[in-house]
């Protein structure tokens, strides 16, 4: 995410990004269930970049794709996740 303002604010398409980094390292074994859960909670709620950045900052910039084997393992635990965080009515309606 890194822009290099932080006070500068994040749009919905960077929030979707963060999440999905932040997915991909949980597939890869980086983020247990628990942290991705809460690091994807606060992602939805950032304002500025730099809120994105400290949800990354542990993690590398750009992950490798995760073995189909751990893909399949978690693709349960991070559906159940991912409904959890779209409760309001446009999110239910883009899915």
């Amino acid at each position: 995410m890194s822009s290099g303002l932080p006070e500068l604010r994040a749009s919905d398409a960077e929030r979707d990004r963060a999440i999905v980094q932040l997915r991909e390292a949980a597939a890869e074994g980086r983020l247990t269930l628990e942290e991705f859960t809460q690091r994807m909670s606060l992602a939805v709620e950032a304002r500025t970049h730099g809120e994105l950045d400290e949800l990354m900052h542990d993690l590398p910039a750009v992950s490798a794709p995760a073995p189909p084997a751990a893909r399949t393992r978690l693709r349960s635990a991070f559906a159940t996740s991912e409904a959890r965080r779209c409760r309001s009515p446009p999110c239910a309606a883009g899915r």
